[in-house]
């Protein structure tokens, strides 16, 4: 089922016009943090070209609520996590860049996936101003 998801994910992202910014939710009451746990395990690690759907590579961060007490620490926090310093989604942006620039192949995708741990106590309002943010 991880796989699943990920590939799923992955082919939304690649066949939609523009870089977006995916939102999926997973709640699994009966078999709880270990789907959860294989779900992140596949989004860590790279996947291989699929037909006609390009090769992933994926970095993944977490954040538990107190992570993003304002939007400004919560921007801050994503953007130390994927680079190691710097406060701007510009900083993130030039990172990307390079790093895809870096690679040397411009088929392979490259999604930067954060992971909230109990979002549901987030607060709405934060969460708002990231999403708006990122988008």
């Amino acid at each position: 089922m991880a796989y699943e998801v990920a590939e799923t994910l992955s082919k939304y992202l690649v066949g939609s016009a523009q870089r977006e910014t995916a939102v999926i939710t997973i709640l699994d009451p009966i078999a709880g943090s270990v789907m959860i746990k294989q779900i992140l395990k596949t989004f860590g690690k790279d996947i291989e070209a699929i037909g006609d759907y390009p090769p992933i590579r994926s970095r993944v961060v977490h954040f538990y609520p107190e992570d993003f007490s304002t939007a400004a620490t919560a921007i801050r926090n994503i953007v130390s996590a994927f680079v190691g310093s710097g406060y701007d989604i510009q900083t993130l942006v030039t990172w990307y860049q390079a790093m895809c620039l870096a690679d040397g192949d411009e088929d392979i995708l490259h999604n930067l996936v954060v992971v909230l741990h109990d979002f549901e106590r987030f607060e709405v309002s934060v969460m708002e101003d990231v999403f708006y943010m990122v988008s």
